[in-house]
């Protein structure tokens, strides 16, 4: 059942970004184009008014088209991301959702999953977009490998390290939107608005608890907090434990105290 929970919410999803995905994708790659066409033209000594003019209105056209679809992009993720939850377990579809032969935990884990594989779609089309771009550009990638992962032993770590950052700390958004939406619903008016409101108090209440770890680990380890702040141990760790702990508020919520009226 899990499966066919997660399938469903990947293909209703999948409507909306694949389309946004492959604008953004295609778009950039002709603005990249026009751009390295326009350098050539000044640079190659094939620079005349009338060639130069057209390049540079193209050039305008599909800069901006590219930033809107980022935009966009990055945009209906989010919305997707909240949309999705929001009407699907918060309000009148609740109702069909729970009646589901599954537990809360495999509700909450299906939105979580295709929301969490929806944001690294977008996040793996923006990162094939610059590897594209900067190819394009005739950049090595030994060079474009050193400039963005110079601090690490290996490249393969860098990579590493950075794809697991994100994804934990995508996840850990997800959670923070889904526990604000849950607690939201405890109101009995403007409920979206207490959500709003919920989510900047679990933000505030995320920076204050990630600075008492790190100022423990600090004083148990003997050092001081940029040691703590730089230890990655620490830092995944208090990812970890703020994704447990809105997982469980919004699992509480949902199971105990949720009402759909």
């Amino acid at each position: 059942m899990f499966g066919k929970l997660l399938k469903y919410d990947l293909k209703a999803v999948g409507r909306i970004m694949i389309p946004c995905w492959i604008g953004m994708f295609l778009t950039g790659i002709l603005w990249a184009h026009e751009d390295l066409k326009y350098d050539s033209y000044v640079s190659g000594h094939y620079y005349m008014e009338t060639t130069s003019e057209i390049s540079e209105d193209m050039l305008m056209i599909l800069g901006l088209l590219f930033v809107m679809l980022i935009a966009l992009a990055l945009i209906m993720n989010l919305i997707v991301v909240i949309q999705y939850f929001w009407k699907g377990l918060l309000k009148e579809e609740g109702y069909l959702m729970f009646t589901l032969p599954v537990t809360e935990r495999s509700l909450i884990l299906s939105k979580a999953v295709s929301a969490m594989l929806i944001s690294a779609g977008t996040l793996t089309v923006g990162i094939l977009l610059v590897v594209a771009i900067e190819i394009m550009s005739k950049t090595e990638m030994q060079d474009l490998l050193e400039f963005y992962f110079d601090g690490f032993d290996t490249y393969w770590q860098g990579i590493l390290f950075v794809v697991i950052l994100l994804l934990c700390n995508m996840l850990k958004g997800i959670y923070m939107l889904y526990a604000a939406m849950s607690m939201g619903q405890l109101a009995r008016k403007n409920r979206f608005l207490c959500a709003a409101g919920a989510f900047c108090c679990l933000m505030v209440g995320t920076y204050v608890f990630q600075t008492i770890i790190m100022y423990a680990a600090a004083l148990i380890s003997g050092q001081d907090m940029l040691y703590a702040f730089e230890n990655n141990a620490v830092m995944f760790g208090c990812l970890a434990a703020e994704i447990v702990i809105f997982h469980i508020i919004t699992e509480y919520i949902l199971s105990n105290k949720l009402n759909l009226e």
